[in-house]
């Protein structure tokens, strides 16, 4: 299920009887698969090519998260997987070979399954000098449902939400074994893409938790994605990249539109200011 799709869902499970839902699914075309303007996929170099072009260097670059990242909502726009690999094009002395396999909608825990058992999945990890993962976000169901049925637990009705949240844990650390078993020692860029806070500008994020939901268990939710996505990168030699300053500003409370090409640009442009020192 898509982040979009996901919300919609809670919305119809949660309005009163006789009341229908009028939010429905965002949608749009998705980017391309593999490929850019600065990246092509891999393939084996003719005899007759260039002598001056094999001797470019190269870095592969693979993309995985759910459908913000893969551009499902964005009505067109270049998602920042792709711009991320066009800026590193753009001001590094590599040829970008970039595999785009971000998906329309996932959790952590499927990515988790496709890195730990997926063959394409597994080769192209095993090829990449650069990994970014970004996803996590619909992991919230079910506890999303338990929340707005005030089912939640604890003293604040936060519970199973901190649940899910613990489950990222186990996720990103699964990942990143089974990515650096993969990689078999070989320098690797991998970067954590930690959530902004959707709660604060999402039309229905906001329809199914209200207004205040953003500034309090938002705002919670979105910062224990960042620390845990924090600690776990930092316990396997990664780099997460917070998107609370990038989107929601300094004070991590300004409403974004995430799927605006403005804002796709900015995580593009955070993920080259993390650099790639890894990889020199």
């Amino acid at each position: 299920m898509s982040r979009s799709a996901l919300w919609v869902v809670l919305l119809a499970l949660t309005a009163p009887v006789g009341v229908a839902a009028c939010a429905a699914s965002r949608s749009g075309p998705p980017p391309a698969r593999k490929g850019s303007s600065v990246a092509t996929e891999a393939v084996p170099v003719d005899a007759s090519e260039s002598t001056a072009a094999s001797n470019v260097p190269s870095w592969t670059l693979v993309a995985f998260g759910d459908s913000w990242p893969y551009g499902a909502h964005c009505h067109g726009c270049r998602p920042f997987p792709v711009l991320y690999a066009d800026g590193l094009a753009a001001t590094t002395a590599h040829h970008i070979e970039f595999m785009n396999l971000t998906t329309n909608g996932g959790t952590s825990q499927s990515l988790l399954a496709s890195i730990q058992s997926s063959p394409e999945t597994r080769r192209a990890v095993a090829s990449a000098d650069i990994i970014v993962i970004s996803t996590g976000m619909n992991d919230l169901e079910p506890a999303g449902k338990l929340y707005v049925d005030g089912h939640c637990g604890g003293v604040d009705q936060l519970d199973c939400l901190r649940d899910a949240a613990n489950r990222w844990r186990i996720s990103f650390d699964g990942m990143l074994t089974e990515i650096n078993a993969l990689r078999r020692g070989h320098s690797t860029a991998i970067r954590l893409v930690s959530n902004s806070n959707e709660f604060l500008s999402d039309a229905e994020l906001i329809q199914v938790f209200g207004s205040s939901f953003g500034l309090g268990p938002g705002a919670t939710i979105t910062d224990m994605h960042h620390d845990i996505l924090n600690d776990v990168a930092a316990g396997h030699g990664a780099i997460c990249v917070d998107l609370r300053p990038v989107l929601n500003g300094a004070s991590h409370q300004t409403p974004r539109d995430v799927n605006s090409q403005e804002a796709m640009q900015a995580v593009a442009d955070a993920l080259l200011a993390s650099g790639h020192r890894e990889l020199r």
